[in-house]
């Protein structure tokens, strides 16, 4: 039978940081779209939009402490032909940059660097909602990394957490109307993030050992309480819960906004249990290491993990953090 093996390298700081971006972007393509329906929302979701810009940023950081080397951070940026890594890197860090001039203008010149600002910034913030994905896609031996669902489930996930952002509302600046709004796509995106997860895990665990492996760490192992409680409880079910009921008119305000909290929560532990949940077949190592440790696998056939080939490195699980 073959044996797989769980990989123990990409853990929390690698979750905050694609959890925090995939919310934060969520939160200003949010803010954009409905911005694009109602004129109204260009003000009143500027503190969700700004918020959304700060997580982005904070994600970033985190991904920084996590580098074995992490003042030679900027080499990152030099394979972005080959690597997602480097593409995350420049995608992230442009987007912060110009999101903070965005909301800096916001104060010092009103009008004019928001609308020069708002088309880049939001393609940016399009191209991060999917980036966990297709950053994890990038190693194909982790079946539960690279199914295509994943591609669906990384932005779905981002905008729920985003509207939470929205809807937090820390300036109390929207209005029962646009709060109504943000409520419906909060239910509506918490139903179809349901639906992905389900049939994500439903396929996965017919792919083959590995797959199966990783959903019942997921589901019954060492990773269900996360599973169960933080990303399935507090990033689906809450969020659902206090969106019907908003809806029907049994939640005030105050619930509401605990779904900003509650999404963002979730969000982060759903992508550290996809993290550590994920197995590989044990005949498989990594190899070509990329600038943030990460590269191309190899199947070089050592089921004791143990490179054996010319320019292979060191240990078979080894996917060091970003």
């Amino acid at each position: 039978m073959l044996r797989v093996r769980r990989q123990t390298d990409w853990a929390w700081k690698v979750a905050i940081y694609l959890g925090l971006s995939s919310a934060g972007a969520g939160a200003y393509v949010a803010w954009q779209g409905l911005r694009a329906l109602d004129a109204t929302w260009g003000g009143s979701g500027r503190p969700g939009a700004g918020l959304g810009i700060g997580l982005v940023v904070v994600g970033a950081l985190f991904i920084l402490l996590d580098l074995g080397r992490w003042s030679r951070f900027y080499l990152a940026a030099f394979r972005p032909g080959t690597s997602w890594e480097s593409r995350g890197f420049l995608i992230v860090s442009t987007f912060g940059l110009l999101g903070l001039l965005q909301a800096g203008g916001w104060t010092l010149v009103p009008g004019g660097l928001d609308i020069l600002l708002s088309i880049p910034v939001t393609l940016l913030a399009l191209a991060i909602l999917p980036y966990a994905s297709l950053l994890l896609r990038s190693l194909r031996p982790f079946t539960f990394w690279s199914h295509p669902l994943q591609a669906a489930l990384s932005p779905v996930s981002g905008l729920l957490a985003g509207c939470g952002i929205l809807a937090f509302d820390p300036l109390q600046w929207i209005s029962a109307a646009q709060e109504r709004t943000l409520v419906a796509g909060i239910t509506a995106l918490a139903v179809i993030e349901a639906l992905l997860l389900a049939a994500l895990l439903w396929e996965v665990r017919r792919s083959g050992p590995a797959g199966l492996a990783s959903v019942q760490t997921l589901v019954s192992g060492e990773t269900s309480l996360e599973f169960w409680l933080g990303a399935v409880g507090l990033g689906v079910v809450l969020p659902l819960a206090i969106g019907a009921g908003a809806l029907m008119g049994a939640v005030d305000s105050d619930l509401v906004r605990l779904v900003g909290a509650a999404a963002l929560v979730g969000a982060i532990f759903l992508r550290h249990v996809l993290l550590a949940a994920a197995h590989r077949p044990t005949e498989l190592t990594f190899r070509g290491l990329g600038p943030w440790g990460i590269g191309g696998l190899s199947p070089l056939q050592d089921p004791d993990g143990a490179s054996s080939g010319a320019g292979g490195g060191g240990r078979a699980d080894r996917v060091s953090g970003l």
